[in-house]
C-alpha cells in the first residue's frame, strides 16, 4: 500500500522547478514512477509531496538541431526504442533501451528517471556514458550543462541541487567512422538487470582501421556507472583487431571497481567484463566502418 502524500501537477517546467524548490526534501518528482512508487510501496521512500511532472509535454521526444541529437527527459525508453533517429544515429542507445524491462516497463519508465534513479546497472546510462552524453539541467538558478560523468555523486546520489531537474540530454550526430554497442550479461533473457553491462564508443581513423579515440562504459561493476580509461588508452590510436579488443578487455577488468555482492562475485564479475568487452567492441568497429548506421 501507498503511504499517503499530496499531488502537485504543475503547468509548466518553470512551476515545477518552483514547487520542487519549495518544497524541499519532502518533494520527489514524479515522471514514469516505474522506479518510486515500488520504493515507496516497500516504505524505502516516503515523500510528503509528488510533482507530476509527466504531462510536460517541453520534456519528450527526440530531435535533432545543430549537430546534436537532443531526447527530452521524459522520453520512454519505447519512445527511444521506436525511434528512427535513435535506432539510425544512436544504435548503442538503442542496444540498452531494448534489453530494458517489459514492454511495458519501456512504455511507462523515462530516460531522464532511469538516469536520476542513479543506479550502477542502469543500460541507459552505461550506453549515454559511453557515448559522451551532456546533461541539461534546470533549477532555481538558471540552467546549466555538465557532461554525464560527472552527474553521479555516489551510490544511488546525483549532483542535482534542491529544486533541479533533469531536462535534456545532448549527444553528439556522430561522423563518419564512428560507432557504438552496448550489451550486458543476465542469467535469465529478459526483465533481468545486468550482471555486467559493456558499453563501447569508437571513433576511427577514415580507413576504418586505427582507433582515433574511444569511450568505454561499465554497469554494475560499481557503487555507480564507471569509464574504463585503461582500457580506452590500450584502444587509442592503434591499429584495431581481435588481439586488441582482448587486451582491452583484460585492461577494463583489472581496473573495474568490482566488488563482491549477492548477485555477483567479483572474480566472475571481472571474467565477464574480459569476454564481453571483446564482443561489444568488434560490434562497435563493425557500425563505426559503416558510419554507426545500422542496428545488426
Amino acid at each position: 500500500m501507498l503511504p499517503e502524500f499530496e499531488l502537485f501537477e504543475p503547468r509548466d517546467l518553470q512551476e515545477a522547478v518552483a514547487l520542487l524548490t519549495e518544497l524541499g526534501k519532502r518533494a520527489r518528482p514524479l515522471a514514469g514512477g516505474t522506479d518510486l512508487i515500488v520504493e515507496m510501496r516497500e516504505g524505502r521512500t516516503r515523500p510528503e509531496y509528488l510533482v507530476d511532472i509527466k504531462g510536460l509535454e517541453e520534456l519528450k521526444g527526440v530531435t535533432v538541431s545543430g549537430g546534436l541529437i537532443v531526447i527530452g527527459a521524459l522520453a520512454t525508453l519505447r519512445v527511444l526504442e521506436r525511434s528512427a533517429i535513435i535506432r539510425e544515429r544512436l544504435p548503442i542507445l538503442y542496444d540498452a533501451v531494448s534489453q530494458m524491462g517489459s514492454v511495458q516497463i519501456r512504455s511507462r519508465g523515462t530516460i531522464g528517471g532511469n538516469l536520476c534513479n542513479a543506479h550502477a546497472s542502469a543500460d541507459g546510462t552505461a550506453a549515454l556514458l559511453a557515448s559522451g552524453a551532456r546533461l541539461r539541467l534546470l533549477g532555481p538558478k538558471g540552467s546549466r550543462e555538465i557532461a554525464l560523468e560527472d552527474f553521479f555523486s555516489s551510490t544511488h546520489k546525483t549532483v542535482l541541487n534542491a529544486g533541479e531537474v533533469l531536462t535534456h540530454i545532448h549527444l553528439s550526430t556522430g561522423s563518419p567512422g564512428t560507432g557504438g554497442a552496448y550489451s550486458k550479461y543476465t542469467v535469465r533473457k529478459a526483465m533481468e538487470p545486468a550482471l555486467v553491462g559493456v558499453g563501447v564508443f569508437l571513433h576511427t581513423e577514415q580507413d576504418g582501421a586505427v582507433c582515433r579515440a574511444a569511450r568505454i562504459a561499465l554497469a554494475t561493476t560499481g557503487p555507480r556507472p564507471e569509464r574504463a580509461v585503461r582500457a580506452e588508452e590500450t584502444l587509442r590510436g592503434q591499429r584495431l583487431s581481435e588481439e586488441l579488443f582482448t587486451r582491452a578487455g583484460e585492461a577494463a577488468a583489472g581496473e573495474a571497481n568490482v566488488g563482491s555482492n549477492w548477485r555477483t562475485p567479483e572474480d566472475y564479475a571481472r571474467h565477464l567484463i574480459k569476454v564481453l568487452l571483446p564482443e561489444v567492441a568488434r560490434r562497435a568497429w563493425e557500425r563505426a566502418r559503416h558510419e554507426g548506421r545500422n542496428i545488426s
